[in-house]
């Protein structure tokens, strides 16, 4: 799924010291583990005194960290804290609540509880419009969070509604240079595929792609997603040069020190598992699906929608060439899990893995 961006990086603790401001550094560096481990041996140690905003945004980082690192059930007992502990101090730090509440949002998407993810998401919009003028970069971020939870709904239309509205808040507030405007121009480009316009989303994903490496690298996190958005609109056209720019994705993924057992790394291997199959090569397709089934299946579990789903493409390609006792066991397999925890039937769009947004600097 396409997550709400995470903790704006204006964020300052308000007293704390070089310790505290490190953890939030590496947040905003990619440095997701590092962080979550820095705050959460801050969090072992808090004063009694410590203001309530510097104790919340220490569950922010460790929230937001542990979105990015797929771990979402600590994620969401993180950002409720942190809700908690800003509660009744929500004039003082809007900013910082509608952070919580989207990276809550994305929590409860991962989790497949799309209503309440929507719930959180109706809050940050009512603190968002009480406290915060219309043009301030907040509001993108909440729309942007809605726009994830319609894509995973299946509701595409919307979603780009949703997406571009949040595109046009923070190229307005922040300018089209700016990373979060060009990160959020590459994940329009991946609702414009499930559109079929991928010509415009190619566009799109391709220029996010040369601004994101000019600015961070081709080892940045939020580089590698741009040129997976920009690979996908190659996969029915030019599905040769698809998996040649996944395949070198995938590469800087795995050399840049990120997690291996991520959703951008399953994201990566799904789609070269597609651009195998454009190139009437079901046996590597299904060799590369086999390895995003394993990596979805460490990260979210074997029960997992995502997972569920997954089992049910690698079905059709065993099928495919004549594998038709695995293909049956497989499915059964993915049918006994569907029926258990009430899955739409397959075909049916449900939250599908998305890449993972980082924190980005908000200077210009």
């Amino acid at each position: 799924m396409r997550p709400a961006i995470l903790a704006f990086c204006a964020f300052s603790f308000s007293a704390l010291e070089a310790e505290q401001q490190d953890a939030l550094q590496m947040l905003r560096e990619g440095k997701f583990a590092q962080a979550r481990n820095r705050a959460l041996q801050l969090l072992g140690s808090v004063p009694e005194n410590m203001a309530a905003i510097d104790l919340a945004m220490l569950h922010h980082v460790v929230g937001s960290a542990a979105n990015q690192l797929g771990q979402y059930a600590q994620a969401e007992a993180h950002l409720t804290s942190g809700l908690e502990a800003l509660r009744g101090a929500e004039p003082a730090a809007p900013e910082l609540a509608v952070s919580l509440l989207t990276s809550l949002a994305e929590s409860h998407l991962h989790l497949q509880r799309a209503t309440q993810s929507q719930l959180l998401l109706q809050e940050a919009f009512r603190i968002a419009g009480k406290y915060l003028p219309a043009s301030h970069p907040w509001h993108g971020q909440i729309w942007d969070g809605l726009g994830a939870l319609q894509s995973a709904r299946g509701e595409h239309v919307k979603a780009e509604k949703s997406l571009r509205k949040a595109y046009e808040i923070f190229n307005g507030a922040l300018g089209p240079t700016h990373p979060y405007t060009v990160a959020q121009a590459a994940s329009l480009a991946t609702v414009l595929v499930k559109l079929n316009r991928a010509e415009e989303a190619y566009a799109l994903a391709w220029n996010s792609h040369v601004e994101l490496n000019r600015r961070f690298g081709p080892l940045h996190p939020e580089t590698i997603r741009a040129t997976y958005s920009a690979a996908i609109t190659l996969l029915n056209t030019e599905p040769a040069r698809a998996e040649t720019i996944l395949r070198d994705a995938l590469g800087n993924w795995e050399i840049s020190g990120q997690e291996t057992i991520h959703t951008t790394a399953a994201m990566l291997l799904s789609a070269i598992a597609a651009a195998r199959n454009r190139q009437r090569d079901t046996k590597g397709a299904i060799d590369w699906n086999r390895r995003a089934l394993d990596t979805l299946r460490q990260l979210l579990g074997p029960n997992h929608a995502a997972v569920v789903n997954k089992m049910y493409e690698q079905a059709e390609l065993l099928q495919s060439i004549k594998r038709k006792k695995d293909a049956m066991s497989l499915r059964k397999e993915a049918d006994r899990i569907r029926e258990l925890h009430g899955y739409p039937r397959p075909g049916t769009q449900t939250v599908d893995v998305r890449a993972l947004r980082p924190n980005l600097p908000l200077s210009r």
